[in-house]
């Protein structure tokens, strides 16, 4: 039973051609494989009998796939997996009610989409016999995917979803499901497929034993024959390896029986001509033993090519997968020339283009590769691509027209849990060479609810879930522009003047180095003593890999230790108090300089300075070659953080760099018994009065900026998390201190600024909790104050 598993005779028994192929896992038949694992099988078909699978309705065989594959291996594949209730919607969505209609899922995966199409059409289409509703699914619904077990774990899917009408089928089929890289050939097939004349040109066998054939146009524009016609090829081949007493007329006749659809095309005799030329070149290499699996490389890996221009429907979750990830440099640059040359989907900027994620270079391909003139399409996409930098080229439309596509749609899926790691969404489009207008509104469905399960049926999940029915358009936050239901701004604004005066605080990493605790400090530090300075517990335990397990100790001149605060420091309109961190930093007439080991020893502070000969060491040794590229002061000084922060400057503004809601404050630098070092997960700016800095941060606390930024934030499971300098697009005038809403609104900050400093000390402030706590009862308290400077932002911000 197992030879005639893994040799595919048994489901040839059962008009089964290709669910086993001979393909990257035909080595299982090697004598010596069969007789190590003979045991394994056994136990396996043993189990499989329990089993009626031609009762099973929904994708089981998705588990299987995601124990098989590593998920190290998933995510280099940007592999998301489609619940069953979410793959039956969108097919419903998307198929029409009656008629066959030809379907593409260009990244398949487990055949989850593919099994919910098929499951469609056989519904809703219940006329004519079975075997010609077989051949009319067969015909319409196929697959692609990159990875072997994903292709074979689709290809059952399929036929539990074809069920009994297999049962009808005269002869065994080809189940339409194609290890292929939609996006590429690969590329000795790139190399070696190109046109010449009225055929392609297929090379086959390794560089030193290469043959080739020329395959009339018009079989391969037909690959349904092209299939059947190579694996009653492939036999024959192999027949003659051994008997040589094959001949073209033999192979005729037998294609005749197995393919006689083929007699009918008006080049038959130069197909015949073609394939028997490709028989006698795989016979020899057979005879020769370096066959290998070319027959199934061809009708596997030319397929993108056969199947251009041929689909009414695309659907299905492409690879989710930013550029970086991307692990071959030569892919990487094929990427990047279609991405941002061809189709114009992605940002010049290498910065963002390194974000961009794979599902929009595939969604334009798609369309613009296997969509026939009036396809439609439906992907499951990252939700980012609704308001991410990275995407502003799709959500404005400014892709190029090549990419022949034209959003007509999109669900949002943030609300519904559980569902992927990160939020999604589903996009609509149709073939156009007219990219749109940002202007034209979309329909949109805003999904929410808790499901019981992830993998439910629709019939189960449509119980749990609510949909609203809105319509999205282009909004605008200064430069930047997202796809939402929300309210916004209907075009482009000149940023904040604020904008440019805001900037990062210095990346001060490894946080083992630096992040200390001083037992004997209890007031203002005395630069000219000597203090005793141990990493952190808490900041150690927090510390990236390899620097995790990293623990220093020594004594330390007063000179160099500072404070520092970092995002759960900070509440709104007040900071919570600081850490101790000692920094190899000097400050002359307010100006930082770094200085390194050897300065420190040479100027004399020799304490401090054996503390970074040994931090020096430490990142010697766990940077390895890396660390000839960036020195430990290059890191801490990164883009000039650290140095650019000028202690001249008394008055700041802080506020966080992610999370979910704003927290900002008004810090007085000069007030502080220790020197103050801004963390880079802070934003900050220095104003020359206190009145002005107090303005801008009640304007930075209040929930008019606050919602504003919401559509132009990236999302988690837990909601929003960047900020950066979204918040400075905004219209912020500058201060004006003749200006009575301006003085109004910096009175106010101060009045809050007080109150919440009072608040933090008190005895009900929650010091042991979470930092979304502590900031959440500072604004509850501080409501009524809130309100007061919302009300007046809210008008400065329309200019009244």
């Amino acid at each position: 039973m197992a030879k005639d598993v893994f040799s595919g005779r048994y489901f040839q028994s059962k008009h089964l051609a290709n669910l086993v192929d001979d393909d990257f896992f035909h080595w299982l038949r090697n004598a010596e494989a069969e007789e190590i694992l003979a045991p394994t099988w056994e136990r396996i078909l043993s189990h499989l009998t329990e089993y009626d699978l031609s009762q099973v309705r929904e994708d089981v065989l998705k588990g299987v796939y995601q124990q098989l594959i590593d998920p190290k291996d998933r995510h280099e594949l940007g592999e998301y997996y489609t619940p069953d209730w979410l793959c039956e919607r969108m097919v419903s969505e998307l198929l029409p009610k009656r008629g066959f209609k030809a379907v593409l899922d260009p990244s398949c995966g487990s055949g989850s989409f593919l099994r919910a199409a098929v499951t469609h059409f056989l519904q809703y289409n219940p006329d004519g016999t079975d075997n010609e509703r077989l051949k009319l699914i067969l015909g319409n619904v196929q697959g692609i995917d990159i990875h072997p077990v994903a292709v074979t774990i689709s290809r059952a899917n399929y036929v539990l979803a074809l069920g009994k009408l297999i049962n009808t089928a005269r002869k065994p089929i080809q189940i339409p499901v194609y290890l292929a890289d939609s996006l590429f050939l690969p590329r000795e097939v790139e190399a070696n497929l190109y046109e010449q004349l009225n055929g392609v040109v297929i090379n086959y066998g390794s560089r030193k034993d290469q043959k080739q054939v020329v395959i009339p146009d018009m079989l391969i524009h037909m690959p349904e024959l092209f299939d059947e016609a190579i694996a009653a090829c492939t036999e024959i081949a192999e027949e003659h390896a051994k008997s040589g007493k094959e001949n073209r007329a033999i192979m005729a006749k037998n294609l005749a029986q197995v393919v006689p659809d083929l007699s009918k095309l008006l080049q038959y005799e130069k197909v015949l001509d073609a394939l028997w030329q490709f028989t006698e070149g795989l016979s020899q290499l057979i005879k020769e033993r370096k066959n290998s699996i070319w027959s199934f490389i061809i009708r596997n890996s030319y397929r993108p090519a056969m199947l251009k221009g041929q689909f009414d429907f695309i659907i299905g979750n492409p690879p989710w997968l930013s550029y970086r990830f991307i692990s071959d440099p030569e892919y990487q640059d094929e990427i990047k020339r279609r991405a941002i040359d061809r189709y114009k989907i992605a940002p010049k900027s290498q910065k963002l283009f390194t974000q961009m994620e794979l599902a929009t270079v595939f969604l334009a391909h798609s369309m613009a590769t296997f969509a026939n003139t009036n396809a439609r399409l439906a992907f499951v996409m990252p939700r980012a691509v609704l308001s991410a930098d990275q995407h502003q080229n799709l959500i404005q439309r400014k892709y190029d027209s090549c990419a022949m596509f034209r959003l007509t749609g999109y669900w949002d899926m943030w609300e519904v849990t559980p569902l992927f790691n990160v939020p999604a969404c589903v996009l609509f489009a149709k073939r156009d060479t007219v990219v749109g207008d940002p202007k034209e509104k979309l329909p949109v469905i805003e999904w929410a609810g808790r499901l019981p399960g992830r993998d439910v049926r629709w019939e189960v999940a449509k119980c749990h879930l609510e949909e609203e029915r809105k319509e999205g358009r282009v909004i605008y936050l200064g430069s930047r522009a997202a796809l939402s239901t929300s309210p916004g701004a209907p075009g482009l604004s000149k940023p904040s003047d604020y904008q440019s005066v805001f900037k990062q605080g210095a990346t001060i990493v490894p946080r083992s180095f630096y992040f200390v605790r001083v037992t004997d400090l209890h007031t203002k530090v005395d630069p000219g003593a000597v203090y005793w300075a141990e990493t952190e517990p808490e900041q150690a335990a927090q510390a990236k890999k390899p620097y995790n397990t990293v623990n220093m100790s020594g004594l330390v001149e007063g000179k160099f230790i500072y404070s520092t605060a970092v995002a759960r420091h900070l509440v709104p309109f007040a900071l919570l108090t600081p850490v101790t961190v000692v920094l190899p930093i000097q400050v002359k007439n307010g100006l930082l300089s770094v200085l390194t080991a050897e300065k420190l020893m040479k100027e004399g502070y020799r304490e401090f300075g054996k503390w970074m000969q040994e931090a020096e060491r430490i990142w010697n040794e766990k940077r390895g070659d890396k660390a000839a590229k960036q020195n430990l002061y290059e890191r801490l000084d990164y883009q000039k953080e650290l140095t650019r922060q000028d202690f001249r400057q008394r008055y700041l503004v802080l506020y966080n760099h992610s999370g979910m809601n704003v927290a900002a404050t008004f810090f007085d630098r000069g007030a502080e018994s220790i020197p103050f070092i801004v963390d880079v997960k802070l934003y900050w700016a220095a104003f020359a009065t206190r009145q002005e800095a107090e303005y801008v941060a009640a304007i930075l606390n209040c929930e008019t900026v606050n919602q504003a930024i919401k559509p132009f934030q990236s999302a988690g499971l837990l909601g929003e998390r960047d900020i950066h300098k979204k918040l400075l697009e905004l219209p912020i005038p500058t201060f004006d201190h003749e200006n009575k809403d301006h003085t109004d609104i910096a009175k106010l900050g101060a009045q809050a600024h007080e109150e919440a400093a009072k608040m933090v000390r008190s005895g009900e402030f929650p010091a042991g909790s979470s930092i979304a706590r502590q900031r959440g009862f500072v604004r509850l308290n501080l409501k009524s104050r809130m309100k007061e400077i919302d009300k007046l932002v809210a008008l400065l911000l329309k200019g009244k």
